[in-house]
């Protein structure tokens, strides 16, 4: 019974597997990847847990294989107002501004604002 609950209780709506599924390594699975993927992404909080954060990082690269960058543009990047995540020079431009690793006129008050109000970092607590 606790299993029927806890199940229910993470169930993934059907719009973030659909969204997803975008990211699988295998099309045979998509749905139990697009299902894993979206659980993971609910737990990763980035709360300090060193080692429970690197172990999500292992699984998600493992079930999104050679899109794991697209993962993490998608996971990271997604909410930044008028990114073109399709973009490879707007995508980079923002990962700089989001990990703060620029000088000050690099970028305008306006790009740094949009990014900073949209940008989470998939590798918050990974990488330290």
């Amino acid at each position: 019974m606790a299993e029927e609950n806890q199940s229910a209780e993470h169930s993934v709506p059907a719009e973030d597997r659909e969204e997803l599924r975008q990211f699988a390594a295998s099309k045979d699975q998509e749905d139990a990847i697009a299902d894993a993927l979206a659980l993971i992404v609910s737990y990763n909080s980035g709360d300090g847990y060193r080692m429970q954060n690197w172990m999500m990082d292992q699984v998600v690269r493992k079930l999104t294989g050679e899109n794991y960058e697209h993962f993490l543009n998608f996971h990271d990047l997604s909410e930044i107002e008028g990114l073109d995540l399709s973009d490879p020079e707007a995508v980079a431009k923002a990962r700089k501004i989001g990990s703060g690793d620029y000088y000050d006129g690099d970028f305008t008050d306006e790009e740094i604002a949009r990014v900073e109000a949209g940008y989470y970092s998939w590798k918050d607590g990974i990488d330290e």
